[in-house]
């Protein structure tokens, strides 16, 4: 399989997830600034599974270092306190955990940036924790695209070669219109099939 995409001028499935990580190229929808050690608030980023809350704690831990913590299901381990941490699966805890622990943070002038499923405000204001709020919003045609293109640019095996593969607006739109409020994530597995078609069939 790997030979024919080499020969559509592609090193792998752009779509294609590794070791359950989406490796591709970083695609900044938010616009939002790097986050700020020693801040004493929360940054919370809510948004449905594969909305993006991951893929962005994970730049900007990369992009200004941090300390990244999951938080498991049935975890009791207890999220870290530090100058600039990142909490995913916020929503785990409870009202009650969250409360402390925004009171540490706030005496402690730490930095959180949360990816959440749900509105952690309220357990905040109680902490007296400043916070900001950002929504993932739906998927749209132009953020499609940007991200379709960033993603076949990245797996070419040479950039001045363009692929054969083809991924046109009809069928992005077409997508979308089949899977309202589709994530990128999910969307991303139609579009490794699509790929892996056009690669097989010719």
């Amino acid at each position: 399989m790997t030979d024919l995409y080499r020969r559509a001028g592609l090193t792998r499935n752009p779509f294609a997830w590794v070791d359950g990580r989406d490796n591709g190229p970083f695609v900044d929808h938010l616009g939002l600034p790097l986050p700020e050690a020693g801040r004493g608030s929360l940054r919370q980023l809510i948004g449905d599974q594969g909305a993006g809350k991951t893929t962005h704690l994970r730049f900007w831990l990369d992009q200004v270092g941090g300390q990244y913590h999951y938080i498991d299901r049935d975890s009791t381990a207890v999220p870290p306190i530090g100058p600039l941490v990142y909490w995913d699966e916020a929503d785990r805890l409870s009202d009650r955990q969250l409360i402390a622990l925004f009171r540490r943070a706030k005496e402690c002038r730490s930095t959180i940036v949360a990816g959440t499923h749900r509105d952690l405000s309220r357990p905040a204001k109680r902490a007296g924790l400043p916070n900001t709020t950002v929504v993932f919003g739906a998927v749209d045609l132009p953020l499609l695209r940007s991200w379709v293109d960033s993603r076949l640019e990245a797996a070419l095996i040479d950039r001045r070669q363009p692929s054969t593969v083809r991924v046109s607006d009809e069928e992005l739109r077409d997508l979308l219109e089949s899977r309202p409020g589709v994530s990128l994530r999910f969307v991303g597995d139609d579009l490794h099939r699509i790929v892996a078609r056009q690669v097989l069939n010719r």
